[in-house]
């Protein structure tokens, strides 16, 4: 775990919990450790979000539903949730928390975001095409920030997706100046040339 320091006050640090394979870890080992961060954050009432690929909500959302339930995190992102508008909201509901969702084709890509009922928020249009994204206008308390949630699909090339994303955060830079992007980028910024050099999936949780 390393701490990473935003410019505003307000953001704290970033802690990261990096597996991926964490939904075939033993859950009870997982939960323990997402509740020991919840609870040493508790105090400074910070805003905590996790992001995970996890290859079909249906199949995993009990395990989602466990971990949103123990109110481990305040946000959660998920890409490649596999779901069409033949899944309704009513299907992954969770007490507590508000669905936001932009579908793929069934079986293939999707993203989701869960938002604690604590938390005020809004989603906004994007223009972008090439980029799977939700931005999200989001105020905690007295603070605001937006929240990009991103997914590459394979198959676009990673230039235009470069310049796609970038776009992207300008509009959500609109907001406000607290930004925050997570996602599954399936792309390696520093070589965005070649197709063949991917990032890695991350779970990594930020206390905002």
């Amino acid at each position: 775990m390393q701490p990473f320091a935003f410019s505003d006050s307000f953001f704290g640090d970033k802690t990261s919990y990096n597996s991926t394979t964490d939904l075939e870890l033993d859950n009870n080992g997982v939960s323990a450790a997402i509740q020991q961060l919840r609870n040493s954050h508790r105090i400074r009432k910070k805003c905590i979000i996790a992001n995970l690929n996890i290859n079909s909500l249906p199949n995993k959302f009990v395990k989602v539903k466990e971990w949103l339930n123990r109110k481990a995190f305040d946000i959660k992102s998920i890409q490649e949730t596999k779901i069409d508008r033949s899944f309704p909201d009513s299907q992954f509901q969770i007490d507590g928390y508000r669905l936001f969702r932009r579908d793929g084709v069934k079986g293939g890509g999707g993203i989701a975001v869960f938002v604690s009922n604590n938390i005020t928020a809004t989603t906004k249009k994007v223009a972008c095409k090439s980029v799977v994204s939700i931005l999200l206008d989001l105020h905690f308390g007295q603070r605001q920030f937006a929240l990009v949630c991103a997914y590459k699909p394979p198959s676009v090339d990673n230039n235009i997706f470069k310049t796609h994303l970038s776009k992207l955060l300008d509009e959500a830079t609109l907001l406000g100046q607290n930004l925050v992007c997570i996602g599954d980028l399936n792309c390696d910024l520093l070589h965005p040339l070649d197709n063949n050099k991917q990032g890695k999936c991350l779970l990594d949780l930020c206390d905002v």
